[in-house]
Parts: C-alpha cells; structure tokens; sequence
C-alpha cells in the first residue's frame, strides 16, 4: 500500500506544513473540515482559518510517494530538512506520527505546546509571538 508526504503550501507557494497520509486529498480535506468546524488550537488549523477568512488561496501537494514502512522516517526527513534551510514550518513536532496516539504522555504534552501557541509564548516560536493580522 503506498502512502504520502505532503505539504500544504500558502497563496505564495511557501511550504508551510509538511503531513503524511495514507489517503491522499482525503487528508487536506480533513484539515479544511477540522479549521471550519471544531475549535482545536492548532497552528496548521489556524493558518487555514485565517486564509479562509480571508479568502486567501492556499494549496495541498503530494511531495513524496512512499511505502507505508518508511512513512515516518520519510515525514521526519522533510520537516528536518525544510527546518535546516530556515523555512518556518507550522508543525508542532519533527514527524513521525508522534501525536497520533490518543492519551499517550505525548499527545498529552502536546496539549500544552497548542496552549503556548494560543498566548503566543515566543520562545517556542522563535522570539517571535504569534499575532492575529
């Protein structure tokens, strides 16, 4: 079965969030339906919220056809690499599906990385404190 790494990229192509999925455009799909109707703090979510509103375009690409072994190896690799060249990823994590797990310590600490990112806690984002422009 083969699987993907994708980016979501903004209106002037930049990469800004790197995923995997073994769905394809049911993925993007996913993200679109999660900004519209839930309230999770998510960075990636909120960058979809705020282009929508403002009718901005913004783009889902498969960067990498890959078999389901190598999938989180592969998405650890990009963020790695996208991050190494300066580009300001929206990701929480360095990949590798560490937040999928319901309950785990993780996904549980996670929790507090997104309440950072909703006061704008700049240490985690580079000195820089996230804004609402």
């Amino acid at each position: 079965m083969n699987s993907f790494i994708y980016f979501i990229k903004d209106e002037f192509g930049f990469i800004r969030y790197v995923g995997q999925t073994r769905v394809g455009q049911v993925r993007f799909k996913r993200h679109i339906s999660d900004a519209k109707w839930t309230k999770k703090k998510q960075p990636i979510l909120d960058f979809i919220r705020k282009s929508l509103k403002l009718n901005r375009p913004f783009t889902f690409e498969i960067a990498e056809l890959v078999s389901v072994e190598s999938l989180d190896q592969r998405e650890i690799y990009w963020i790695g690499f996208l991050k190494d060249i300066g580009v300001k990823l929206l990701n929480l994590t360095s990949g590798g599906n560490q937040g999928s797990k319901r309950g785990t310590p993780w996904n549980k600490g996670l929790v507090g990385v997104c309440k950072a990112w909703n006061k704008g806690t700049p240490s985690l984002f580079k000195g820089t404190p996230r804004t609402d422009d």
